[in-house]
């Protein structure tokens, strides 16, 4: 094969297979957690499936949050207790691995471009996945966090509370939350932005979708356990990364492809020369 031909293929099989770590088994599935130590398969139209209880050994932990790192071509899936204690998390299983103390009371994680970021009363901390400590970054601005955090591919997001749950923007140099739009609930608990869609749950059962700018809920389902009562969601996650958003934006797609198909215009034009 010509030099300048296999240069094409090669840099269009690595746009392939940049795609292809996005669309893994995970890609497209919400994880969350509940109060009984339960971890839960979710998807978008709000269909449940048990995947099992979260447990160290034969005991049963019950995690505060759970964050899913999707960079780097690998899934690794990660939770806290209310001792804060770190855990990496079999997703096919439940099971718990303990990793370390994180050395303050955290109830919220989320991954952004590869790093743990944790959130707890009025702390946010990056969080070392090896050993599970936690370096503390600022004080959140003074505000509460509610339940959880998650990684739009451009800022991260908080609920905190401020009387009811509000939305704020937290800047990841200085751990300073703004606070933005205000949901009128109570006890958001679990957050996850997939397919360029900001989804909650909260510690009645509710499954919704949150308008990030008005605070305003679309409520999709409310789950209940075997018992028929509400389920306590204790927080949720899905793959936050910024691959994810480029393959929510069908703009950005389009950018990608027309792109290569430039270079494979060039490399062919020059080959046929």
């Amino acid at each position: 094969m010509p030099a300048r031909l296999s240069r094409v293929v090669v840099i269009g099989v690595a746009a392939v297979l940049l795609l292809g770590v996005t669309t893994g088994a995970y890609a497209d599935s919400i994880f969350a957690t509940d109060n009984h130590g339960n971890l839960y398969s979710v998807t978008t139209t709000g269909a449940i499936s048990t995947i099992g209880q979260t447990k160290l050994g034969s005991t049963t932990i019950v995690l505060s949050d759970i964050a899913i790192c999707c960079t780097g071509g690998t899934t690794q899936f990660f939770g806290i207790d209310s001792g804060s204690t770190l855990y990496a998390i079999n997703p096919n299983t439940a099971a718990l691995t303990s990793i370390g103390p994180t050395g303050n009371v955290y109830n919220a994680l989320a991954f952004a471009n590869g790093t743990l970021y944790a959130a707890g009363n009025s702390i946010f901390s990056s969080i070392n996945t090896t050993t599970g400590a936690g370096h503390v970054i600022g004080n959140n601005g003074g505000f509460a966090s509610s339940g959880d955090l998650v990684f739009t591919g451009s800022v991260m997001l908080e609920t905190v509370a401020a009387g009811t749950d509000r939305l704020a923007t937290v800047n990841l140099l200085t751990g300073i939350a703004t606070l933005g739009a205000n949901t009128t609930q109570h006890s958001i608990l679990g957050l996850c932005y997939i397919n360029g869609v900001l989804y909650g749950f909260n510690s009645d059962g509710w499954f919704f979708s949150i308008n990030p700018t008005s605070g305003g809920l679309n409520y999709i389902s409310q789950f209940k356990d075997a018992t028929g009562a509400n389920i306590f969601f204790t927080g949720a996650a899905c793959c936050d990364t910024p691959q994810q958003q480029l393959l929510a934006e069908p703009g950005s797609v389009m950018l990608l492809l027309s792109g290569l198909t430039a270079v494979g215009l060039v490399g062919r034009r020059r080959w046929l020369r």
